[in-house]
């Protein structure tokens, strides 16, 4: 029988010894003698120095598909990808959704990943985990060491690797999206945004509850966001150029676009309407233009197209709710966006 000899500090395998030394040696003790001169690069082998120059700094792709217009750096790079997306059967199925695989490893990190939201792998800077210790590697790489270089040609946006360019050229610059929802006529690039939007529109599904109130978010990052603004007040990062001030970088970019630069970015294909936001403009494409609202109000003839929409309803009519408390007046609001304007509009010098 074949021997395999195992990583002891991740899920790494191998059926060579030397080659297991060489996985050890770079990925955990991070011995990489061969250095680039041109950025802060380092390879266990000359090869993959020589690989690195050719696609990061000489900018070649020499070696083509046949059968479509992928170019990469290495042959073995165009064979994996005429494997991955000419030739091969995704035969490993999953049985718990329509997910499919090539090979049965992708389908047991699916798996991992996906339905036991495992992640043993944890990032030793921040909260970041990971189903694969090589996830991690690569977090640590783009997040914190800010080494990402790959360079798209087309704007400043860089990655860590050619398949992130790919990525980024399809969805920012093509604007391709291949992907389609079979309940609206939401597009996407990826199936995983499909996916997701399917469970935040349309399934209402919001697994990450507050403690502290009855707040509850579809992503953990919403949830962390919430904590952060609405219980512990804290937002650290303030406008150069009114008294607001937001809890995250992103939503200060937003305020300065939507309140200092009159910026409205997303447009409605079927009527005039812009919005500062997407979901601002999925909003009212359901309020205005999705005829369908199924949630009924116990308490009066209210419709609305989504649960959550019910819900505010009857905390805001009905129960007269309004957490939402400013600091400087008796002013008190049913959303944090109303707050929000009532700051800039009466306690922001003009």
């Amino acid at each position: 029988m074949e021997s395999i000899f195992i990583c002891p500090d991740c899920d790494y395998e191998s059926p060579f010894e030397t080659t297991l030394k060489r996985h050890f040696e770079a990925m955990h003790l991070n011995i990489k003698p061969f250095k680039c001169s041109d950025c802060e690069y380092s390879a266990i082998h000359k090869l993959h120095l020589d690989r690195h120059i050719t696609a990061v700094h000489k900018k070649l792709k020499p070696f083509k598909c046949e059968k479509c217009d992928y170019s990469a750096s290495a042959f073995y790079m165009v064979k994996r990808h005429d494997t991955y997306k000419h030739r091969s059967k995704k035969s490993h199925k999953c049985n718990q959704c329509e997910y499919s695989a090539v090979e049965n490893f992708q389908l047991m990190d699916h798996i991992r990943r996906v339905h036991h939201k495992l992640r043993p792998f944890k990032c030793e800077i921040c909260n970041f985990s990971a189903t694969k210790n090589a996830d991690v590697k690569l977090h640590v790489q783009a997040v914190h060491e800010k080494n990402k270089p790959f360079q798209c040609t087309l704007c400043k946006f860089s990655g860590i690797d050619e398949n992130t360019i790919k990525k980024h050229v399809e969805e920012v610059h093509r604007k391709l999206k291949h992907f389609k929802c079979d309940q609206c006529e939401y597009s996407a690039a990826r199936k995983r945004q499909i996916q997701r939007h399917v469970q935040e529109v349309h399934q209402q599904l919001k697994p990450y509850k507050c403690n502290e109130c009855d707040f509850r978010a579809f992503r953990k990052t919403g949830l962390y966001n919430h904590i952060r603004a609405v219980h512990k007040k804290l937002r650290p990062f303030p406008c150069d150029q009114c008294e607001y001030a937001a809890f995250a970088k992103p939503c200060l970019t937003r305020h300065i676009q939507l309140v200092h630069e009159k910026k409205k970015l997303f447009s409605c294909h079927i009527c005039d309407y812009v919005g500062g936001t997407n979901d601002n403009l999925q909003k009212h494409f359901q309020r205005f233009h999705d005829k369908e609202r199924p949630y009924s109000c116990e308490y009066c003839d209210h419709k609305a197209f989504a649960n959550s929409q019910l819900i505010k309803h009857v905390q805001v009519v009905h129960m007269n709710l309004r957490p939402f408390q400013c600091e400087k007046c008796e002013y008190s609001a049913s959303q944090a966006s109303h707050l929000n304007y009532h700051i800039r509009s009466k306690h922001t010098n003009k």
